[in-house]
């Protein structure tokens, strides 16, 4: 009786394998064939706007969804692009640790300010600095907000009928955002983003209960935390923050409380770890 079911597993598995070859068969032969069409197409004028280019960009988007990878198309403006510990907004530099004149000259001066006045919010943008508490006139760290998360029992967010959080811009961030290669928008999870990054890490455990990605760049630290919940890497990305300098230290934000005013990543957290190189 063992043998007769070990036997039916052995054909069982043969089977399923047997499947998963034909479909990479069938696979691999309609890539071909899309190839011979389009390059065809393409050389006689023929089928419109079929061409070897759009058929290229077609394949990799099934294969994309084959392997679960979801991309975000470039294009949307506001753009900001951070590689390598660099971050340009619409092409121009952006440090951490310089000026708040500086950043207001690329951004824009039209601002809102909470936590009296230690962070700057640009609402129409939805993206906010909190800056070093020892000295207002420089940036300690950018975040960029993509939506609104839900930090107390109940329905605080305005979507949900909630008062809002005043500490939120008044619109989120709607534009272009690339970390190391790994596009964001209000739909990407932590895989999602992983998944595409191309840099030197991928956000995971290590910075205190949230998960981060950081590494060593010329003037101290980078380092860069997205704002989840329960799901960890399978959640959204509710805000992403990036900060850094020669302080290299990281602050891991919590859940507001009744008793907190804050968010904790815009205020000091003393205890916080220093990020290893």
């Amino acid at each position: 009786m063992e043998l007769h079911t070990a036997t039916l597993r052995s054909i069982d598995w043969r089977k399923k394998s047997g499947a998963v070859m034909r479909s990479s068969i069938v696979f691999s032969c309609l890539v071909f064939i899309f190839a011979m069409v389009s390059k065809t197409a393409e050389a006689d004028g023929l089928l419109g706007d079929i061409t070897w280019e759009n058929t290229k960009a077609e394949l990799s988007r099934i294969n994309d969804w084959s392997l679960g990878i979801r991309r975000i198309p470039k294009g949307a403006k506001p753009e900001i692009i951070v590689s390598d510990g660099e971050i340009k907004y619409n092409g121009e530099v952006l440090k951490i640790g310089h000026s708040l004149q500086d950043w207001k000259r690329v951004l824009g001066s039209n601002t809102r300010p909470a936590f009296h006045g230690r962070v700057l919010i640009w609402d129409d943008i939805g993206i906010k600095v909190a800056l070093y508490p020892s000295d207002e006139t420089k940036v300690r760290t950018l975040i960029v907000d993509f939506s609104c998360k839900e930090r107390m029992h109940g329905s605080d967010c305005a979507r949900d009928g909630g008062r809002g959080h005043d500490y939120d811009p008044k619109n989120y961030f709607t534009g272009y955002l690339e970390v190391d290669g790994g596009a964001i928008d209000n739909e990407s999870t932590v895989d999602d983003v992983n998944n595409l990054i191309t840099g030197r890490g991928r956000y995971g455990r290590g910075c205190g209960t949230e998960l981060c990605l950081g590494y060593a760049v010329d003037d101290g630290r980078f380092l860069s935390f997205v704002d989840v919940d329960s799901r960890r890497f399978k959640s959204v990305i509710y805000n992403v923050s990036f900060t850094g300098g020669n302080r290299g230290l990281y602050e891991p934000p919590v859940e507001v409380s009744e008793n907190t005013s804050s968010p904790a990543h815009l205020e000091d957290h003393p205890s916080a770890p220093q990020v290893q190189p």
